[in-house]
């Protein structure tokens, strides 16, 4: 459940666009290839007026309980649709990025490819996805879907990619600890500002015993948090601006140094790696009070016996709201040559049906009212694990692409920032000095 950078250099776009230049494009949004596709598909799912049966190759990151879930989700589409038949392929994460590059520049990949929308941004100037909006439904299929989660993978009016589920962290608790700490409890509704939880984490750091601390806190989330509550976050919502460099932004960086530098936060080098686990894992150690996770990790929580509650992320004095996110999606490949049965797996995918059956495993739908179902069925069974998540549910923004370079930079001067080797201002300058060529370079490579 992490979100991942994909980098796509120049010479594997145009060895795709050699190899895809025969195909129809999918940035196409005439009706011309809208018909070519789906007469395409129904040539091959029908013979002499009869379903014939169809079988889909569907390509996806996963392993261990996740790839049962998502192979029982595809089991779920073949009871609906007996006539086409899912070939699924689950591979590590690794394995899976070099062979979804491969795949589209052979021009033999799977029919449906999960994606990441740092992964999907590579390829969306290549010619290599279906315009969705092409295929017959397809308005009333999206129209169901919150618009953020839609407009995200639109590139120049065509549908390239669609949406699956929205992924959040926020702060989570041990209440024992608060307790042990002689602290009260925090607010699961009401977030505090950035100057309330330094106090708050000072004040559990005192209460605690021996090496225990205070807080594992996602650092990268955490600044993005306060840019975005500030109303100056880090970069563009496309990925192509710094926008860190203002009065607001310099605040929300400051007001990120205060928490990471107040002492009752781990070292901001060892936030991945010790005793303290990481900001996912951290309660399940034991030995922190706070941690900054997703409903993924409530099953370990519960394994651990960690009575835990989920909080809002802090936000700016006067700042709003928001929660930092990230979506997942589906495309199909140009190459696919069964474009009509791949796009009734996707417009299941994305349907109530579907979607109310995604969110009891993985992450929460874009499927307006699946959404919401979910939301409150899942606040009825453990009101500790997610009532945290409501306080921002209609602003949840997902983070931008960006290149791994310009994450080396901001996390470099993360560190700088906290160890008082660069202030808050110099942080902001320097991150746009040095990280807007890096993002200029970025979008040139992937076809702009």
């Amino acid at each position: 459940m992490k979100a991942l950078k994909a980098f796509l250099s120049t010479s594997l776009v145009i060895a795709i666009l050699l190899v895809t230049a025969a195909c129809s494009s999918g940035n196409s949004s005439s009706e011309s290839s809208a018909g070519s596709g789906v007469e395409s598909g129904a040539q091959q799912s029908k013979e002499n007026g009869e379903e014939k049966e169809v079988t889909l190759r569907y390509l996806r990151w996963a392993s261990g309980e996740e790839e049962v879930n998502f192979r029982n989700w595809l089991d779920e589409f073949e009871n609906a649709y007996p006539n086409i038949k899912v070939e699924s392929e689950f591979l590590p994460y690794e394995t899976y990025s070099s062979k979804v590059k491969t795949d589209l520049i052979s021009g033999n990949a799977p029919d449906v490819i999960a994606f990441t929308s740092s992964e999907w941004v590579a390829y969306i100037y290549s010619n290599v996805f279906l315009d969705l909006n092409t295929m017959p439904g397809a308005k009333e299929a999206f129209g169901q879907l919150t618009e953020d989660s839609v407009s995200a993978f639109n590139v120049d009016g065509a549908q390239l990619g669609a949406p699956i589920g929205v992924g959040r962290r926020v702060p989570f608790i041990n209440k024992d600890l608060f307790v042990k700490a002689n602290v009260p409890l925090p607010s699961q509704t009401e977030p505090m500002t950035a100057t309330q939880w330094v106090e708050m984490m000072k004040k559990v750091q005192a209460g605690l015993e021996g090496d225990m601390m205070a807080a594992n806190l996602f650092p990268e989330e955490l600044l993005y948090s306060l840019a975005l509550s500030a109303g100056s976050p880090i970069l563009s919502q496309d990925g192509k601006k710094v926008r860190a460099n203002s009065p607001e932004g310099v605040k929300a960086i400051q007001a990120f140094k205060d928490i990471m530098a107040s002492g009752a936060q781990v070292p901001i080098l060892d936030v991945w790696k010790g005793a303290y686990g990481n900001p996912d894992s951290a309660l399940t150690t034991g030995k922190v009070a706070i941690g900054w996770t997703g409903t993924w990790s409530v099953k370990a929580m519960k394994e651990a016996n960690i009575d835990y509650m989920s909080i809002p992320a802090p936000i700016i004095e006067g700042g709003k709201t928001t929660q930092v996110g990230y979506l997942n999606s589906h495309a199909i490949p140009t190459s696919s040559s069964n474009r009509e049965a791949a796009w009734e797996l996707v417009k299941w995918m994305i349907s109530k049906e579907g979607q109310l059956s995604f969110g009891k495993f993985s992450d929460l739908p874009v499927h307006k009212e699946a959404l919401d179902e979910t939301q409150k069925a899942l606040e009825a069974e453990d009101p500790n694990a997610y009532t945290g998540f409501s306080a921002a549910k209609a602003s949840v923004v997902p983070t931008p692409p960006f290149p791994s370079d310009f994450d080396t930079l901001r996390t470099g001067l993360q560190s700088k920032l906290v160890s008082d080797k660069v202030t808050a201002q110099q942080f902001a300058e320097q991150l746009e000095k040095e990280g807007q060529p890096m993002l200029d370079k970025y979008q040139a490579n992937i076809g702009k």
